[in-house]
């Protein structure tokens, strides 16, 4: 009876190989998928926190090249002050933009290129729109203010 089992399984030997070889590519995926959604929501994140020093700034009375430099430089080198935009909204409606009280709107427009680019096929847009903004009440005047859209 020994003898017969071991017969069996004889033919068995390589299963647990060829099961792994079709399963470990979907595996490595999947991992490079969430390290990759991962490191998209801390680029996120940064771009958020970018665009709120980019309003405090503004708030303060800086001008709008000062704003921008300021997000660029809060965005650990992944904006360049043309990828920032700020303008202001006259919420007093005394007819001028740039009063005290008045709002300062800060906007970046980013695209993050996933790592993952190559794996469409699964349906995964391999780049993510990252736009995040930012509004704060001016706490001093601003000079050479733009309206917002």
């Amino acid at each position: 009876m020994a003898l017969r089992g071991a017969r069996d399984r004889a033919g068995e030997r390589g299963q647990a190989l060829i099961e792994a070889m079709f399963v470990i590519p979907f595996v490595l995926v999947l991992i490079l998928l969430i390290l990759d959604f991962g490191i998209a929501l801390d680029r996120r994140e940064v771009m958020v926190h970018a665009v709120r020093e980019g309003a405090r700034a503004a708030a303060n009375g800086d001008s709008a090249a000062q704003v921008k430099a300021a997000a660029a430089d809060q965005s650990e080198g992944n904006l360049s002050p043309g990828d920032v935009s700020v303008c202001y909204i006259d919420d007093n409606a005394n007819g001028f933009l740039g009063d005290v009280n008045d709002a300062v709107r800060v906007k970046v427009n980013h695209t993050y290129s996933m790592l993952a680019g190559g794996i469409s096929w699964i349906g995964v847009n391999p780049n993510l729109s990252i736009s995040p903004t930012a509004e704060a009440p001016l706490l001093n005047p601003a000079t050479g203010a733009t309206p917002c859209p």
